[in-house]
């Protein structure tokens, strides 16, 4: 048995998803796959759980992706419903706001997630968040799984994301990832200051030839309206990533980009936009002419 999921799980959803699974197939390997890359012989083998990628749900082959269908819940929601029947009190564990606004910021971003969830954003809580999603799953899933699952029944997502990460600490599960944040901040002020950062039809647009992930937000908090940049997953494309926060973005279609460039991947939310073209070969300036264009 394996379980595959994409490149560097950013998200809470499908972290906690991998680690769970890993309670119940002990035995089960963890591998990672671009998300664009996946096989149709992944898909088709029961034997391969998909967690977040692969474009399909289909609890008979233990594909759990809803990227493909909005109406879908994220795949935590998808392997606790599919895999922990009877196991756990999935009546509370699914009511709770800590799994209401776990699934809804994967689905609709954080944003719109405090909204629905009413779990007012908080930086101390964010930062905790980026620690524990950088605990190395092919080491410790099996010790953040079983703590997930000792903890998810607390109902307010504030006070479970402050045990988890308790535990997890306690463990020393954090230290590593402490370590890894403290280099990643200092290589994004390196990068930072090798970007280029232009205004193009009233937008503050930075250009950088190397990705900025996971630091968008603190690029954002620049006053930056629009990353056009180097793609994090395959150096031969290139993002481009809209601050959902700013008002000038608000109605940007960035799906108007594939007009111009191959398409690769849009996120649901509209987000972020991925194009088949090396960030060298891409115009800036033609690319928010085309966007602005009502």
């Amino acid at each position: 048995m394996k379980i595959i999921s994409h490149l560097n799980p950013r998200h809470m959803d499908d972290f906690l998803a991998i680690a769970i699974l890993k309670t119940k197939y002990t035995d089960a390997e963890i591998d990672f796959v671009h998300p664009q890359s996946v096989p149709d012989t992944f898909i088709k083998d029961p034997e391969i759980i998909l967690v977040d990628v692969g474009g399909n749900y289909n609890p008979q082959l233990k594909n759990y992706d809803h990227h493909q269908d909005l109406n879908l819940p994220s795949s935590i929601v998808l392997v606790l419903s599919n895999e922990f029947e009877g196991v756990l009190n999935l009546t509370k564990i699914l009511s709770s706001q800590t799994i209401n606004f776990i699934d809804t910021t994967d689905r609709f971003g954080v944003k719109q997630a405090s909204e629905l969830a009413g779990v007012p954003l908080n930086s101390q809580e964010d930062k905790m968040r980026k620690e524990i999603l950088l605990i190395d799953l092919k080491k410790h899933a099996l010790e953040v799984g079983e703590i997930a699952l000792k903890t998810l029944n607390i109902q307010k997502y504030s006070e479970w994301l402050s045990e988890f990460y308790k535990k997890l600490d306690e463990l020393g599960l954090l230290d590593e990832p402490r370590k890894i944040i403290k280099k990643e901040e200092e290589s994004f002020y390196d990068k930072l200051s090798k970007s280029r950062a232009i205004k193009i039809k009233n937008l503050n647009v930075l250009i950088s030839t190397e990705s900025l992930a996971p630091f968008h937000n603190k690029a954002f908090e620049l006053g930056t309206d629009i990353i056009i940049e180097k793609n994090s997953m395959n150096p031969q494309h290139t993002s481009i990533i809209k601050n959902t926060n700013s008002p000038k973005t608000k109605h940007l279609d960035l799906s108007k980009v594939f007009n111009l460039y191959p398409k690769v991947f849009i996120h649901q939310n509209g987000f972020i936009a991925v194009i088949g073209v090396s960030i060298n070969d891409v115009e800036p300036a033609k690319i928010i002419e085309l966007l602005t264009i009502e």
